[in-house]
This record gives C-alpha cells, sequence and structure tokens, in this order.
C-alpha cells in the first residue's frame, strides 16, 4: 500500500502504465454509513483550465480517514490519482481535489472516482461519476422559443447526501412572448411583457442588459447617442416564477415636454420610468426596439428581443395619429 504527504498529487508511470494506488485494504466494498455532499461545480470546456472541487465528508467522530479521488478518460483508462494520509476527524471536513480538465476533458467526458476509506470501521465510501463539457454558449432568439424552451446541458454539478451526484442542465422558456413595445397611458416606456423563465442554477446570473432605442430624428437630444441609437442599462430580477425587467437607475424627465435625461437638468425631475416624448409617433413609427442580456447564466449566452415599438397616437396634431385634431370649417 502507498502512502502518500495529504493533498499532494500523485501521477506514477512505470514502464508506461500508471499504477493506481490501493487506499483501503478490503476486498469486497462494505458501504459506509457516512456520505458526501457539496455546493454547485462547473461547468467546464474540453481541454480547458484545471480547478478545484471541494466536497464535504460527513463522518463517524473520532474516526480514522484517508482519500482518494482517480480520474481519466474512461473507468479503464484512469491516469491521475490523488491520496491523503491517514488522519483522524471530530467533525465533517472537507476534501479538496483538482480536477484536470486540461489534460482529460474531451467531448465524450472524463470519468473520476472519489473514495473515503474509514479505518476505524474498515469501511469504505465509493462515488463514481463523468464530467461532460457543458454545451456551447449561443445567442438565444426568444422567438424561436415562444411555445419550447432552450436547454444547456452540463452546467454545474454537486453532491446530494441522499440523491448522490447531480447533474445541473440550464433551461430557459419564453411563455409570454411578444414581439413588440408600447407606452402606457402616461407615454412610460412599458418593459412588463418581457420576461422569462429561467432554472438550473439558484441565482441567475449576467454581465449587464439593456434596451437599445433607435433615434435617427434626434427626438431625444439629452441623452447620449452611438450611431443613431441611444442605449438605457436595465436590470433583472425574479417576481414570482418569472424573471422580469427594470431601470438600472433613476433618470431625470421635463414634466411638461417628457424629455428624458441621464443627468440632473434644470426644470427635470427624478424618475424611476423612461418616457417617450409627446407628438413623436411618426418619428418612432416602424421602429425595432432591441433588449439584450449579455452572458447570463452559468454558460454565458446572450438573450436578444428584437420588438416592434408601437408609438402612442400625438396628444395634438394630424387627425390620422393624434388623440385631438383641429378641423377648419367652411
Amino acid at each position: 500500500m502507498l502512502i502518500f504527504n495529504r493533498l499532494i498529487p500523485l501521477l506514477l508511470i512505470l514502464a508506461g502504465v500508471i499504477e493506481v494506488p490501493d487506499i483501503g485494504g478490503i476486498g469486497e466494498i462494505v458501504f459506509a454509513p457516512f456520505t458526501i455532499y457539496s455546493d454547485n461545480f462547473g461547468p467546464y470546456v474540453a481541454y480547458q483550465d484545471d480547478s478545484e472541487v471541494t466536497v464535504k465528508v460527513q463522518i463517524t467522530k473520532g474516526h480514522k480517514y484517508k482519500e482518494q479521488f482517480l480520474c481519466g478518460p474512461n473507468k479503464d483508462d484512469l491516469r491521475y490519482a490523488y491520496n491523503t494520509v491517514n488522519h483522524v476527524e471530530q467533525k465533517d471536513y472537507d476534501f479538496t481535489f483538482t480536477l484536470p480538465t486540461s489534460s482529460y476533458l474531451s467531448s465524450s467526458g472524463m470519468y473520476c472516482k472519489i473514495t473515503i476509506f474509514d479505518e476505524t470501521s474498515n469501511k469504505q465510501l465509493i462515488k463514481e461519476f463523468t464530467i461532460k463539457p457543458v454545451d456551447k454558449a449561443i445567442d438565444i432568439n426568444p422567438s424561436l422559443y415562444k411555445k419550447g424552451y432552450k436547454q444547456f446541458n452540463n452546467t454545474s454539478y454537486y453532491f446530494d447526501k441522499t440523491k448522490g451526484f447531480i447533474v445541473n442542465n440550464e433551461r430557459y422558456r419564453f411563455p409570454n412572448y411578444i414581439d413588440y413595445l408600447n407606452s402606457d397611458t402616461y407615454h412610460r416606456l412599458d418593459l412588463s411583457g418581457v420576461d422569462f423563465n429561467y432554472s438550473g442554477n439558484d441565482t441567475f446570473l449576467y454581465q449587464n442588459a439593456s434596451i437599445k432605442i433607435p433615434d435617427y430624428h434626434n427626438i431625444f437630444p439629452n441623452i447620449p447617442h452611438v450611431n443613431n441609437y441611444i442605449t438605457i442599462p436595465l436590470k433583472i430580477y425574479k417576481s414570482g416564477s418569472l424573471y422580469k425587467m427594470n431601470y438600472l437607475h433613476e433618470m431625470y424627465v421635463h414634466p411638461k415636454t417628457l424629455m428624458m435625461s441621464f443627468i440632473s437638468r434644470s426644470g427635470f425631475v427624478k424618475t424611476r420610468y423612461f418616457y417617450m416624448p409627446v407628438n413623436k409617433k411618426e418619428e418612432m413609427l416602424d421602429e425595432v426596439v432591441d433588449i439584450t442580456i449579455n452572458k447570463c447564466g452559468l454558460t454565458k449566452n446572450n438573450i436578444s428581443w428584437h420588438l416592434s415599438y408601437l408609438a402612442n397616437q400625438n396628444l395634438i396634431g394630424k387627425c390620422s395619429n393624434s388623440d385631438y385634431c383641429i378641423v377648419e370649417g367652411e
């Protein structure tokens, strides 16, 4: 039996053959009354960076333990061994090992095996599992998943005390998909209809989100423009089972003209909303508004909505596009 320093990886190559060290002296496996569990770990990309994983070992206090982690391209080709020396534990403890994904994680996966040996009771716990590369990130178009869902596999993993090794997948649904935006009675740009379902991680992660509005007629003169577009930062929040959007920062609006600004100006007041200016229906007619969430989820996808803007009627103007108009009599 080979004994190694605690938490030092070992790679033995003898005459071209990998020797897998033995940490237990028993022949038949007797499953122990202890177990392991962990937080989420992953995702992983084929042949990319190695990473450490920590599992919590739930034990019998005062017993003597040792651990082993083995992995390789498949169950019959183990190439990496990681052992610890004997130690007596008085409470649950952490076992940390390195997943050598840069060497062995191919498109077909990487086989792994954890063994916890209780020398006091002469029992051992074995957990075998396979790590697979995460699905590639894509740009998600919600209009393609109005009735179904988009799933990304192998996004994270964890050990459950009773269920064992669990593989998480990320799934996006867009059950309330709409292809337009409009303004409410008060000319506030209404984002309430843009939402989605997400499952796969306890917290929905994303880098940033924004709404991009075309402005070829300079109807938002107080807001910075890039290539005739203005961009307003958004935030994502959860409401029941849905994820929705709102504006990230407070802005400023002129109470009479509804002109918007990102910074304080004379005559402007703070607002949590974005107002569309009155009497500008023709300028916004048939324009497309883009909403984007960048690098979201564990897979780091982008989600992009391309929505038609349905402009409100002008307050006063031509009878064809206004709430009030003047008709000259004879």
